[in-house]
């Protein structure tokens, strides 16, 4: 989850979407402006990306990232948690 200056959000959400191992993002209502999911083969390759690549970005003032530790739980209807935004 991110901050960006204000009027930037479209322009890092592009940004974003080009990053290795960001597998999805999106522009948000409420307190953070962006949300991206990132996949990787260990927590330290993820990590890398965040410093490397994501925090680099050019009109992106923090960012709070959480680690997700279990598998996807299935919710109502079959669909996996996952799955629900």
């Amino acid at each position: 989850m991110m901050n960006t200056d204000e009027g930037t959000e479209e322009e890092v959400l592009a940004k974003l979407r080009s990053i290795p191992g960001v597998v999805e993002a999106h522009v948000t209502d409420g307190i953070y402006d962006l949300i991206a999911e990132v996949v990787a083969d260990s927590r330290e390759a993820v990590k890398e990306i965040l410093r490397s690549h994501i925090r680099a970005l050019e009109h992106v003032r923090y960012t709070v990232s959480v680690d997700v530790v279990d598998e996807p739980a299935e919710v109502g209807g079959g669909v996996e948690a996952s799955q629900v935004l």
